[in-house]
């Protein structure tokens, strides 16, 4: 039985699904519905570091999700799909010259607790350990934001068509084009491999054309929420028949980065997550096909992020140029801005007053190849694209790991002073009338006892010797120590309550900090993450020092 539900505005429909490539290329065989599910416990389980231990799911999430409520009978059957559907990872290692092939189901052990109205309440669910595991291992590299409502608002047949190729556009969003692919390979990516055959055992591309393809693209055309379009499709054929496809995609809404475009700062690239996209896909792509190459607008695009003008790119490279040999240009040009963008994550381009696209303009003009091989070494293994057991390797992962640490401890070091400030500003915005209503409401509840018992004994004791009547200033110099910490943070709750000040957040802290933009690229934390979050990631990095 499936029901329709009132929308919840506590539930936030607006989520991210974050996820590493490594899941986006996952074969996704299983329903739309299952599917939606499971999207949302991936997203739960970002947002708690990849946990190996059970957790809860609020149901209501779920039921938002999929837009109606579902009988205990429906969502088991769906728990059950997923607990019994595999996934397949293809990794090519490339020291050994070997594939290796990992398959997982989508989920572990499940519990869901039912009431006297046979309405599901509760939902515990677990993910098998290798599944977790690849996860922690992708969370470091680069990350893929899919609006949640994306997935809320594609329904029916072609929903889940649009959803697969959504799924495989996304990380292709900067190139404006993905791979070439077999129409066999785009059939198994949908699990359409048995159908839309010939006799023959040939694919029937016309049919598949019109019943899957043209509706999946209709469908994310018309969806307000997918970040890009698809505008154009081209094929490859082989004796007549098509074989191959390309789709050619824009973007049409900006991805969440990792970091905000609202910080204007020269020393940085432009969007340091478009960028780190831009060289693991091509990357990931060259290391599998040595004649990988992309549109000159594509590196167009990837100079700019260095905030390089058309006189300067002109210098570096040219439509001639890059016509005459595309795939060499194409690795020319990545190569170096590797270079560049792993000396900037290095922290060698930050000196006061720096710009990037200087020094991205004298590297460009006079690239030491030695120098650009051995970077892009060290960026190929600090991204888990090569692996390798030499001794170069595993300085370079250790010297990785002190610097994610180091990074850590700024961050932590920047956020304390944030704080600190943000309480101030609080404070600071109230006039006498507005501090008098809040001292009282805190003496008033420190009295009942609703702040805990330190409060109490504290504000109890100071009317020994004050009269806490109606003051108009800070309680601070009359409260003990013990309870300083406490009166600032609720008062600083309470002004963000009453919008006397905004909410603590991490766009605001590197807003406020730019210097922190480098050490928030080293770890891959995303600013959308909210403050508490961001603490707890922190202190796991800076627990691991030593």
């Amino acid at each position: 039985m499936t029901l329709p539900i009132e929308r919840d505005n506590n539930i936030i429909d607006s989520g991210t699904f974050v996820a590493p490539r490594v899941i986006l290329e996952m074969y996704q065989k299983m329903s739309f519905r299952a599917f939606k599910v499971w999207a949302c416990i991936l997203t739960d389980l970002a947002e708690k570091d990849f946990s190996f231990d059970e957790q809860m799911l609020p149901i209501s999430y779920i039921w938002n999700v999929l837009d109606c409520r579902l009988s205990h009978q429906r969502l088991t059957a769906i728990l059950d799909e997923l607990q019994t559907t595999l996934i397949k990872k293809e990794e090519y290692l490339t020291q050994e010259s070997v594939t290796k092939i990992s398959s997982f189901s989508l989920l572990g052990p499940t519990e869901i607790e039912i009431n006297c109205k046979d309405d599901v309440t509760k939902l515990k669910y677990q993910l098998v350990k290798g599944l977790v595991q690849l996860l922690r291992s992708e969370s470091n590299k680069v990350l893929f934001f899919i609006e949640m409502r994306t997935f809320i608002s594609l329904k029916g047949r072609a929903g889940q068509h649009a959803k697969n190729i959504v799924l495989l556009c996304t990380p292709h969003i900067n190139l404006n084009e993905t791979p070439f692919l077999k129409v066999t390979e785009l059939k198994n990516f949908m699990d359409l491999s048995d159908s839309y055959n010939n006799e023959d055992g040939s694919v029937n591309y016309k049919i598949f054309n019109r019943d899957v393809l043209k509706p999946a693209m209709k469908a994310i055309e018309e969806n307000p929420y997918v970040n890009f379009e698809i505008v154009g499709v081209k094929t490859k054929r082989e004796n007549k028949k098509i074989n191959q496809i390309q789709f050619v995609l824009k973007s049409r809404r900006s991805i969440r980065g990792l970091l905000s475009n609202t910080i204007n700062d020269d020393s940085s690239p432009s969007d340091p997550n478009a960028l780190k996209g831009l060289l693991t896909t091509y990357w990931a792509s060259k290391l599998k096909n040595a004649n990988t190459s992309y549109q000159y607008s594509v590196i167009e695009l990837l100079l700019r992020q260095f905030k390089l003008v058309d006189k300067y790119i002109a210098v570096i490279t040219s439509k001639d140029k890059f016509n005459k040999n595309p795939a060499k240009e194409t690795e020319r040009i990545f190569a170096i801005a590797t270079a560049i963008a792993q000396l900037w994550i290095d922290g060698q381009l930050s000196k006061e007053g720096s710009k990037i696209y200087s020094y991205a303009y004298k590297i460009y003009g006079n690239p030491t190849t030695s120098k650009i091989d051995a970077l892009c070494k060290k960026f190929l293994i600090s991204n888990g694209l090569i692996h390798s057991q030499d001794k170069q390797s595993r300085e370079i992962e250790k010297e990785e790991r002190i610097a994610k640490q180091n990074a850590a401890k700024s961050l932590m070091l920047g956020l304390k002073s944030y704080t600190r400030n943000h309480s101030q500003s609080a404070i600071v915005a109230l006039d006498k009338e507005a501090m008098a209503n809040l001292n009282n409401e805190f003496i008033i509840k420190a009295k009942k006892n609703a702040l805990g018992p330190w409060a109490k004994k504290a504000i109890l004791k100071c009317y020994e010797n004050n009269d806490l009547t109606n003051i108009q200033e800070t309680l601070e110099p009359v409260l003990t120590r013990m309870t300083l910490a406490l009166y600032r943070n609720w008062i600083t709750e309470r002004c963000c309550e009453l919008n006397v000040i905004k909410e603590r957040s991490v766009v605001d802290l590197i807003n406020k900090d730019h210097k922190l933009k480098l050490s928030m690229a080293k770890l891959n934390i995303s600013p959308d993450i909210d403050i508490e979050e961001f603490e707890t990631t922190l202190h796991q990095y800076t627990s691991a020092d030593g």
